[in-house]
């Protein structure tokens, strides 16, 4: 009985055997013509690319990231900027002291002349739709130029009479003489 149980055990164990091999070999068989089939090189080397692809989008998107929060802070930097300067200009406007209008630029051989300018269609009409309201008083305007002649020149030239504008005192400032008496016009 033990010889007809080890013979079974034997029989079994070759059976499994053979059954484990043909296995191996079928699935050996049928990868290889999968393999064949499929054309893996060519899907190796695609899937190589768009790995390289993918690591390269990761990277990009990563530098996008950082561009992305530098102009973020850029954009936060010029709203504060934005934010002082308009607080300034409301200083400004709201500070009792003259604004003085410059033409020219102080250069060498250049003299400094102060004038007085008004719009007569401002004063006279009580507004004007176009023009600051302001100029329905005098305002003074700093005028650098190489002579009277030249300063009245700039002047008529940035505040023209075919506008409503009349230059009302035009003064040396370094001798404070008038060159022109003041003229007021209603």
């Amino acid at each position: 009985m033990l010889i007809r149980f080890c013979e079974a055990v034997l029989l079994a164990a070759f059976f499994s055997a053979v059954a484990y091999g043909s296995g191996r070999l079928i699935g050996s068989l049928a990868t290889a013509m999968i393999e064949k089939g499929a054309n893996l090189d060519q899907l190796r080397a695609m899937i190589a690319r768009r790995s390289a692809l993918e690591r390269g989008l990761s990277s990009r998107v990563g530098d996008r990231r950082r561009d992305m929060a530098a102009l973020d802070r850029d954009i936060k930097e010029l709203v504060r900027k934005r934010i002082q300067l308009e607080q300034e200009i409301d200083a400004v406007l709201e500070t009792p002291d003259r604004i003085m209008r410059q033409i020219g630029q102080e250069v060498r051989g250049m003299q400094l002349y102060l004038a007085l300018v008004l719009n007569k269609y401002v004063s006279n009409a009580g507004g004007s739709s176009t023009i600051d309201p302001a100029w329905a008083s005098a305002q003074e305007v700093a005028v650098w130029a190489a002579g009277v002649g030249e300063a009245r020149g700039e002047l008529e030239r940035r505040y023209p009479e075919s506008q409503g504008f009349k230059v009302t005192s035009l003064v040396d400032a370094a001798r404070e003489a008038a060159v022109v008496e003041p003229e007021i016009v209603f």
